[in-house]
């Protein structure tokens, strides 16, 4: 990811760069709006079928999980194609990128099916063969990408080239998919299933509401700030923040599966009232904190020198807003606050503070973004994250002191 951001940054024209930026942007805004968040509803599940052996119950909600995702996938895309030229004219201010904007509208619906796949091979323990699936499906998106600069050299060649990607990670991704469901005695497309599938989706309806409402929250908070200053601003002014973003948030590539390893433990251990918990989390803290915190203030010292030589002198600017968008990241070690809380059942207080957070990001980007550009979107992510994090804590305290 870092060589592809690398490479479009030295190989496009900044306004390009930008513009590309943009559009990804604008995609990754809407496709959060039908996202269902299913793996969270699977991995609380599906242990728990497992263990009083409702096999038959359990393969029923990943065929379930599995369609609420392409339908939501298949109406996103469906929206981004039809607004296309919108979106280029009057977001971008660029009539001419709407074949960029059509090109990425596909991606929400390939995208679907990749969140209920990666869950079941968690859920089967095939944490390695996920983690070289990942790690070829980068590198073949990142020579996909190279070639398409190489050749092309325009934001729709690299759009192109991302989409094309996406569908070879998704066939691959089927087949370990196949192994993963033997492996866990599941069949969600055997006779008899198809009629399990409704019930079984309208038993978890409250879950699947709360978590689909959480993920829009949390997906607006991956890239509102990014939407919101390219409406107040241009392609130009966007690439040097664009790319600050994209930065920063390779951590989220670490800590993200750390948080969907740990997710399932967690539950398990909710579920059978381990009492190894409490230790498990003060370890899993401490080890974060030691390796995550003084990373973080490294990573904020390096920027002067690693972005303008890597990046090009045409991104200097984007080093003060990295550095800023690095503190939101300092509170991580209690990255398992939130697993934490929806093992026990808390989605409704995890969808008020999202979408609490959403708020602080909006009301602190439109008030500061007009006079102080791209500063201003990188302070409001980190408000935005303070906020959730200081509610994340003070709601876990009040459950550690609660009598069970």
């Amino acid at each position: 990811m870092l060589g592809q951001v690398a490479l479009t940054a030295r190989l496009l024209r900044k306004e390009e760069f930008g513009l590309l930026g943009m559009a990804l942007g604008w995609t990754f805004v809407a496709a959060a709006f039908l996202d269902f968040r299913v793996w969270e509803v699977m991995t609380i599940m599906i242990p728990k079928w497992q263990a009083k052996k409702k096999l038959r119950r359990a393969s029923a909600l990943v065929a379930g999980c599995f369609l609420l995702e392409l339908l939501g996938g298949l109406i996103t895309s469906g929206i981004l194609i039809t607004s296309a030229w919108l979106a280029a004219a009057y977001y971008a201010k660029t009539p001419d990128a709407v074949f960029l904007f059509l090109i990425l509208a596909v991606q929400p619906l390939l995208m679907s099916a990749d969140e209920p796949a990666r869950t079941v091979l968690k859920l089967a323990g095939q944490f390695r063969t996920l983690a070289i699936w990942r790690g070829l499906s980068g590198l073949g998106q990142l020579a996909l990408v190279s070639a398409a600069l190489l050749s092309i050299g325009s934001p729709e060649a690299v759009a192109g080239a991302i989409v094309a990607s996406w569908i070879a990670r998704l066939v691959v991704l089927a087949l370990l998919l196949r192994g993963a469901l033997c492996r866990l005695k599941l069949k969600p497309i055997a006779s008899g299933i198809r009629r399990l599938i409704l019930p079984t989706l309208l038993s978890q309806r409250s879950l699947l509401t709360t978590t689909m409402f959480s993920s829009i929250a949390g997906r607006l908070n991956n890239r509102l700030d990014v939407v919101i200053l390219g409406f107040l601003s241009s392609p130009e002014v966007v690439a040097p923040y664009d790319l600050a973003r994209r930065l920063t948030s390779q951590a989220g590539l670490i800590l993200g599966p750390i948080e969907q390893v740990v997710f399932p433990r967690i539950s398990k251990m909710i579920a059978t009232e381990d009492a190894q918990r409490d230790q498990f989390l003060k370890k899993l803290t401490m080890g974060l904190a030691a390796f995550l915190i003084p990373g973080i203030f490294l990573a904020i010292l390096a920027c002067p020198y690693i972005i303008p030589p890597v990046f090009g002198n045409n991104f200097n600017s984007a080093v003060l807003p990295a550095q800023i968008l690095l503190l939101a990241y300092l509170p991580t070690p209690l990255l398992w606050m939130r697993p934490l809380l929806a093992a026990r059942m808390e989605n409704r207080f995890l969808l008020i503070i999202g979408y609490a957070s959403v708020s602080v990001q909006l009301m602190v980007g439109l008030a500061l973004i007009p006079s102080h550009g791209y500063v201003a979107s990188a302070l409001s992510v980190v408000a935005a994250q303070a906020f959730w994090w200081c509610a994340l804590v003070f709601r876990t305290k009040i459950q550690n002191a609660t009598p069970r």
